[in-house]
C-alpha cells in the first residue's frame, strides 16, 4: 500500500521526525508514548493501523474512556477521516463507530466505561491485531490487562498495545514505566527514551514483576514462575522466552511538530503554561512526580509584620549572598546588607563572569563596611569561585548535614529534625520571623527605602511577596523537615527564589567555614583572570 508523502503545504499525511516516527516503527509488545499537548499523539495512533488496512483479516480497536470521547469535532473518530478516508467507509452511528476498509479490514472505536467485570466479559473472545488506548493513564490496570489478553490472531502477524498519554502521577502507568523516569525529578531520563525493556509479571500487578535488558535476563530472574506455567506441548511453537513481554517508552516534544511550530506553536505552548503547576506538569512538560507540598509557611500577615516592624539593629553589619553563574539564562545574584537583623540595603545583578562577580561583591562589601567574617554566601555550585578570596567568610553548604544543636534527643538517641543545613537555616529564619525568643514577635525588619527599591522591574516588596510561597516543607518526607528543591521551586514560580533564599542565608552565620589552602587559592585566581 502506498502512503502519500508530506508536502511543504501540509496535507496531514506524514508523521513528525523524531519520537513519532520512532514510536511508529517500534515493534515492542507494549509501546507507551508520552507527550505534552500538541506533539501529535492522535496522529500517531491513527497511523499505527494504516500500514495494515490492506490485510482483509486485520482488526484493530481504539479505546477512549467514554463513548462520547471519540465523537464530536476534533475527536479521534472525526480526525480518522483525514487518515482513513480514501481507503474505506466509516459507519458513524454510536452503535458502530467502525471503519470498513475496501480490503475487508476493520477498525473500531470503543470505550471502557463499563465496570471491570462487564468490560472483561464484553471483549472476551474478540481478536485484535492492535489495541490503541488514548489517555492510557485513565484506564485501570485490570482493564488494560483484559485488552492485552485479547491481542491475538491466527495469521502469525505481530500484535501490539499502544498507549498514549500526558503524564499523570496518580496513574498505575507510573509503575509500568518507572525505569524510564527519574525518581527524583519525575522527568523522563533522556538517554532511556526509546530503549526497549523486558518484563515478566509474576504477581498480581505490575509492581510484582521482574525486569531486564534481555528476555534471557528476565527468564533467569523469573525461572521458577515461568517454568511452573510452561506447557511442554507448546515447545514446538515457541519457547519460554515468548512468555516475557517487551515494552518501549517514548517521550514526544512539541518542538518536533514543525507544522504546529510554524503555525503559532510557541504561543500555543505558552497557553499550556497558563494554569496550575499540576497542569504544567501534565500538559506542558511531562512530569510523573507528584510532589506533596504543604502550604507556604509564610503568611501575608507574617510579611506585613516584617515590613512594618521596628528596626532590629544590633550595630554589627552582615551581608548574605546567593551566587549565580553567567550567561543569558543565569539566575539572579542578590546581596542583602544587614545591621543585626535589620535590612538596610540590597543589590542585584545577573550574568556576570566569575571575575566580574568577585569584583562586584568586593566593591559592595567594602562600600557597606561589612567584614569578611560577617559575609555569608551560598557555597554550592558557582559559589566555589569565592573560595580563598574572602578570608573567614561563611561558606554556606546547603546540602551539608544539619548542626548538632538542631537535633533532638529521644529515647537516648539524637534525631534529626531537618533533612540538611538548608532546611535548618529556613527553620531558624521562620522562628525569628514568627516567634522571636518565644514571644510571638517578629525579630527581623527592613528599611522602607529597600522595600520600595525597583530591581528587575519589580519592587523588593513584590519580589519577596511572590517568592514567599516557596518556603514550605515537603510532605513526602515523613518526620523530617525538607525544603523544596530547585526544580520544584521553578515549577511553582517559573524561576529560582533568588531574593528570598539569599535573605534567609543570613541565618547561616554561625555555620563552620573551611578555609582553602593558599596553593588552591592561587590556582583558582589564575583561572578567574580571564
Amino acid at each position: 500500500m502506498e502512503i502519500l508523502d508530506w508536502q511543504e503545504d501540509f496535507d496531514g499525511m506524514r508523521l513528525n521526525d523524531g519520537s513519532q516516527i520512532e514510536a511508529f516503527l517500534c515493534e515492542s509488545d507494549i509501546v507507551i508514548y508520552v507527550g505534552n499537548r500538541g506533539v501529535g499523539k492522535t496522529h500517531l495512533m491513527l497511523y499505527k493501523a494504516l500500514p495494515n488496512i490492506s490485510n482483509p483479516s486485520y482488526r484493530a480497536i481504539y479505546f477512549r474512556r467514554m463513548i462520547k470521547d471519540s465523537q464530536g469535532a476534533g475527536g479521534i473518530a472525526d480526525r480518522s477521516k483525514d487518515v482513513f478516508g480514501q481507503f474505506g467507509t466509516y459507519l458513524e452511528s454510536v452503535q458502530s463507530q467502525t471503519w470498513k476498509f475496501d480490503s475487508g479490514a476493520r477498525v473500531v472505536f470503543g470505550n471502557y466505561s463499563a465496570g471491570e467485570k462487564e468490560f472483561a466479559e464484553a471483549i472476551q473472545g474478540k481478536e485484535f491485531y492492535d489495541a490503541i488506548i488514548d489517555e492510557v493513564t485513565q484506564i485501570s490496570e485490570d482493564r488494560f490487562n483484559a485488552i492485552f489478553s485479547n491481542l491475538r490472531n491466527t495469521t502469525g502477524a505481530k500484535t501490539q498495545m499502544l498507549g498514549t498519554c500526558n503524564a499523570d502521577p496518580d496513574s498505575w502507568i507510573v509503575h509500568l514505566i518507572s525505569w524510564w523516569i527519574d525518581p527524583e525529578t519525575g522527568y523522563h531520563i533522556p538517554e532511556r527514551r526509546g530503549k526497549e525493556r523486558y518484563f515478566y509479571q509474576w504477581g498480581n500487578d505490575i509492581t510484582e514483576s521482574h525486569w531486564g535488558d534481555t528476555r534471557e535476563e528476565v527468564y533467569e530472574l523469573s525461572k521458577s514462575y515461568i517454568d511452573a506455567m510452561w506447557n511442554d506441548n507448546m515447545a514446538a511453537y515457541g519457547s519460554k522466552l515468548d512468555l516475557i513481554q517487551s515494552i518501549t517508552v517514548f517521550e514526544g516534544d512539541i518542538s518536533e511538530n514543525k507544522h504546529l511550530m510554524k503555525s503559532g506553536g510557541v504561543k500555543y505552548y505558552g497557553k499550556l503554561l497558563k494554569g496550575s503547576n499540576e497542569m504544567k506538569g501534565r500538559y506542558a512538560k511531562a512530569c510523573w512526580k507528584k510532589v506533596e507540598m504543604g502550604d507556604s509557611l509564610i503568611s501575608n500577615e507574617d510579611m506585613d509584620r516584617f515590613f512594618n516592624n521596628s528596626e532590629q539593629r544590633t550595630g554589627t553589619k552582615y551581608a548574605s549572598l546567593d551566587v549565580a553563574g553567567s550567561g543569558a539564562n543565569a539566575d539572579k545574584v542578590v546581596l542583602w546588607i544587614w545591621d543585626g537583623f535589620h535590612i538596610t540595603g540590597v543589590y542585584a545583578t545577573k550574568g556576570l563572569k566569575p571575575n566580574e562577580l568577585l569584583d562586584w561583591t568586593k566593591r559592595h562589601l567594602s562600600q557597606e563596611g561589612v567584614k569578611n567574617e560577617n559575609f555569608i554566601y551560598d557555597g554550592v555550585g558557582v559559589g566555589w569561585i569565592f573560595e580563598g578570596f574572602f578570608d573567614k567568610a561563611v561558606k554556606f553548604m546547603s546540602q551539608s548535614s544539619p548542626s548538632e544543636d538542631s537535633r533532638v534527643e529521644f529515647d537516648r538517641k539524637k534525631l534529626n529534625v531537618y533533612k540538611n543545613a538548608k532546611a535548618e537555616v529556613i527553620g531558624k529564619f521562620l522562628d525569628r520571623l514568627k516567634n522571636n525568643n518565644g514571644a510571638g514577635e517578629c525579630g527581623i525588619s527592613i528599611d522602607s527605602s529597600v522595600l520600595n527599591k525597583v530591581v528587575f522591574n519589580k519592587t523588593i516588596r513584590q519580589h519577596l511577596e511572590e517568592e514567599k510561597t516557596i518556603i514550605r516543607w515537603r510532605e513526602d518526607r515523613e518526620g523530617i523537615k525538607q525544603s523544596l528543591d530547585k526544580k520544584e521551586v521553578e515549577r511553582l514560580l517559573g524561576h529560582s527564589g533568588d531574593f528570598i533564599m539569599s535573605l534567609i542565608y543570613r541565618f547561616a552565620v554561625d555555620r563552620t567555614f573551611v578555609k582553602m589552602d593558599k596553593k588552591k587559592a592561587k590556582k583558582l585566581a589564575n583561572f578567574l583572570s580571564f
